[in-house]
């Protein structure tokens, strides 16, 4: 089940990056590029999610929110025979108001599908969240 799921993942991805990429054939089906964003950072949720919890750790992952509206694509590029890359900011929240950081991530995602998290660098932590919530993050690099 899981394979086949990421298979879908796969499909649509492609196909949104295809979009995305022939300017003629997005602007012929009214593509809207925020759209395109949107549904890419919803396609790379799961790897997201799975990336926040190896970096807080199973207990504070698991609290952690990742809102779609809290993501922005900084960077993607995609070039014949290599690896599709995307660079990410997000800022994860505990509960809706409560930012923990902002952070860059960098994937890449081959033509097979296979998402590949290339890194994750914190940018900024917000001390009133860790201090209101009494959170111990991993040192900053």
């Amino acid at each position: 089940m899981k394979i086949h799921r990421m298979r879908q993942f796969l499909v649509m991805f492609s196909l949104v990056l295809t979009f995305n990429l022939v300017p003629k054939t997005a602007h012929a089906m009214n593509v809207n590029p925020e759209s395109c964003e949107k549904l890419i950072i919803n396609l790379l949720q799961p790897a997201i999610e799975e990336e926040m919890v190896k970096y807080y750790g199973e207990d504070l992952g698991k609290r952690v929110e990742l809102y779609n509206y809290e993501m922005s694509i900084l960077d993607l590029t995609a070039e014949p025979y290599k690896p599709t890359t995307v660079t990410l900011k997000i800022t994860p929240m505990i509960g809706a108001h409560h930012p923990i950081g902002d952070y860059e991530l960098y994937f890449s995602v081959d033509n097979a599908g296979e998402i590949k998290r290339l890194s994750f660098k914190p940018l900024k932590i917000y001390p009133e969240t860790i201090e209101r919530f009494q959170l111990t993050l991993p040192e900053m690099e």
